[in-house]
């Protein structure tokens, strides 16, 4: 995807942010590690950005089933992009969840902030 269609001629967004933007598209897997670290269990996920523009990102999340607790799932959202390029959905009485890409852009961080105050970190690749 190019920095022109997701940040246009018209906005503010310097090309180096343009380009970590364009990154995202794709899909992205990890594993997530609790509060508990990575004896409690990680949870396998996996981020699907379809869409990103320099405002506002269409992704599909997807998740593994955490025994005792939930089963597997996966849900379409709209997602928001901050100012430093970050992307971030949920909230509003769900977990928040915000990834950002690496500056080399082979990986993205993500942090998961439960409603109960908890954070999960996950690294995620890029899925060939």
């Amino acid at each position: 995807m190019s920095k022109d269609a997701i940040c246009g001629s018209g906005t503010r967004a310097g090309p180096r942010s343009c380009v970590q933007l364009a990154a995202f598209s794709g899909t992205w897997e990890g594993r997530w590690i609790g509060p508990g670290g990575a004896a409690a269990g990680a949870l396998p996920s996996r981020l699907i950005v379809e869409k990103i523009t320099a405002k506002s990102a269409q992704v599909v999340y997807l998740y593994g089933t955490q025994p005792g607790y939930f089963s597997a799932g996966w849900f379409r959202a709209h997602a928001s992009v901050l100012p430093f390029g970050q992307i971030q959905f949920g909230g509003g009485g769900r977990a928040l969840l915000t990834f950002t890409m690496s500056q080399d852009q082979k990986s993205v961080a993500g942090t998961f902030q439960a409603r109960g105050g908890s954070t999960s970190t996950i690294t995620m690749t890029r899925v060939r």
